[in-house]
């Protein structure tokens, strides 16, 4: 409870940003920065984060691609700003450095995928922080532009979360690029 107080600033951030951009929209049905093999249906669930839907397996290959791009650049992922730039601007930045894009491409997803899903799972993990905390699930679903859905499965899985969030930490603490827990048994899904 002594968390709340700051739960609920970062939920006003998120409501603030929205994790949208500032630029105008592209064109309906066109979306900037996509591997060539991404689908229909994956451009449009990385083009909208309301739209978005996380799974367990996404989740992982966020993860994943966490992990490389931390070894990539030398960082510690567990200290990721999520949100500082704009989305178009975060996937612009990874598109225009190659090392960077290999790392996320190599887990499969494209950078825009990698962004969009990397900010609704920190957005619902902070939604549930502040369910968590004291709040209601419907001020709080109320005052965001978030799917339920991903909220729910925040809470269904985030111990598991916690775990694959672990083992990334573990893996990059050791130098390792795609092994490890992360990826290990992960079946095809878009």
């Amino acid at each position: 409870m002594k968390y709340f107080p700051l739960a609920l600033c970062a939920l006003a951030a998120l409501a603030a940003c929205d994790g949208q951009t500032s630029r105008p929209r592209a064109e309906p049905g066109i979306v900037s920065g996509f591997a060539p093999a991404a689908t229909a249906e994956a451009a449009a669930r990385a083009a909208d984060p309301a739209e978005y839907r996380l799974t367990i397996n996404l989740v992982r290959r966020v993860l994943a691609a966490q992990r490389n791009l931390a070894l990539a650049e030398g960082t510690d992922p567990s200290q990721a700003a999520h949100g500082t730039l704009p989305i178009d601007e975060q996937v612009a930045r990874l598109e225009s450095q190659p090392a960077l894009r290999a790392a996320v491409e190599r887990v499969g997803l494209s950078t825009r995928e990698q962004v969009v899903a990397s900010w609704v799972l920190f957005q619902a993990g902070v939604a549930q922080g502040v369910i968590d905390g004291g709040a209601k699930q419907e001020d709080v679903l109320g005052s965001i532009r978030i799917a339920p859905e991903n909220v729910a499965f925040y809470r269904e899985n985030q111990a598991q979360i916690a775990r694959l969030r672990k083992a990334m930490e573990d893996e990059v603490n050791e130098g390792e690029v795609i092994s490890g827990t992360l990826l290990a048994d992960l079946p095809d899904e878009n």
